[in-house]
């Protein structure tokens, strides 16, 4: 094939004049972003015109228009990150975290996300007070207080906990850094179980039956974003609602077919047991084995934050559970920190029956990438 037919037969489609405003529109501040990462001005002039004959190149797979900006960025970053691959790659992590990245970077949402979740893997002693630094931005001088501690006994927590923490992220996560030491990419390590949630198939088991899952079925860990459409689907199941706070949205899985959230369930930590909670799948979708695949899912990740057993309660779904390895089990044996719990001690009712379940050990991890 001569080089003139193969340039007319890859030729993209013409671009639309909205989508050449779009990129003009917002050419300064991608300049400006990519200037930001790139020290040498020419390299980073050459890495601008090089996204900008990617996006034009690719123009005809951007099916949404207002997704243009979001598109132009994610572009700049693998370009960055291609640029600092052939230059310099690298898995170290910092003793302390370096500045994390610009809003608009996913891979910043992602670290966020993963510290976060690895917060709540930690023992309480050191969780809390790197909850008060960290993410509520308080002194040194106000956490004791808070904790009624001694700064030195502070100092001495969150020192232990951040190399912790800084542990989990190195045993599950590959960092590569630029030269200035800021994080430009992260994924999985191989071997670690970190986004180990099962993805659906066409069709599931259920009951003996094989039944045709909706098609683009995904299950994977829950975000912030997430939290009204579980809300709004546990409420019409008369499930509890009152006392779920961010940090039990880190621990949900859910159930999507695109951007639509259709089923979902959580894991409430309680030292080694957990509570299995907010099990529940959109009234269209039910008997179709989403609820097994989203039990599976939150039984893995249960595992992976270090988990031994899980406890239940319910009032119509014993029989479901049972046929999941779920044993019944007098209200009494179930351990005090689970007895505790709000949704034990007052939000479900009397009669509701308790149900346990060992787990296998697997890596302590939390789905960081």
């Amino acid at each position: 094939m001569t080089s003139a037919t193969a340039s007319t037969a890859a030729a993209p489609p013409p671009a639309s004049a909205g989508f050449e405003a779009g990129v003009l529109e917002f050419a300064g501040r991608l300049r400006a972003f990519i200037r930001k990462r790139v020290a040498d001005p020419n390299d980073a002039e050459d890495i601008t015109q090089e996204v900008f004959l990617k996006v034009f190149r690719a123009r005809g797979t951007l099916r949404d228009p207002g997704k243009l900006n979001a598109w132009l960025y994610q572009t700049a970053r693998g370009t960055i990150i291609d640029y600092y691959r052939r230059r310099r790659p690298s898995e170290e992590l910092a003793e302390t975290t370096p500045a994390e990245p610009g809003e608009l970077d996913e891979v910043g949402a992602r670290l966020r996300r993963s510290v976060r979740r690895f917060l709540t893997t930690l023992p309480e002693a050191y969780r809390q007070p790197l909850e008060l630094a960290e993410l509520e931005g308080l002194s040194i001088a106000a956490i004791a207080t808070r904790m009624r501690l001694s700064e030195t006994a502070v100092k001495s927590r969150l020192a232990r906990g951040r190399a912790q923490l800084r542990q989990k992220l190195l045993d599950c996560c590959q960092f590569e850094f630029d030269p200035f030491g800021k994080i430009i990419d992260l994924h999985q390590r191989n071997g670690c179980a970190c986004d180990g949630t099962p993805t659906c198939g066409p069709a599931a088991e259920v009951e003996g039956r094989t039944h045709s899952l909706p098609p683009h079925l995904a299950i994977g860990l829950a975000v912030d974003e997430d939290e009204p459409a579980i809300r709004a689907l546990l409420a019409p199941a008369g499930l509890p609602v009152e006392d779920l706070t961010a940090r039990h949205i880190l621990n949900f899985v859910t159930a999507k077919t695109g951007d639509q959230l259709v089923g979902c369930a959580g894991i409430e930590l309680h030292a080694t047991a957990g509570l299995l909670r907010s099990v529940a799948v959109a009234a269209g979708l039910r008997g179709l084995g989403v609820g097994v695949r989203l039990v599976a899912a939150a039984e893995t990740l249960a595992a992976q934050l270090g988990l031994r057993e899980l406890y239940l309660l319910t009032t119509t779904a014993p029989a479901f559970f049972e046929r999941r390895g779920y044993e019944r089990i007098a209200r009494g044996d179930a351990p005090p920190a689970i007895r505790a719990s709000r949704e034990f001690a007052s939000l479900c009712p009397a009669s509701a029956i308790v149900m346990h379940k060992a787990l296998k050990a697997q890596p302590v991890t939390a789905g960081c990438c």
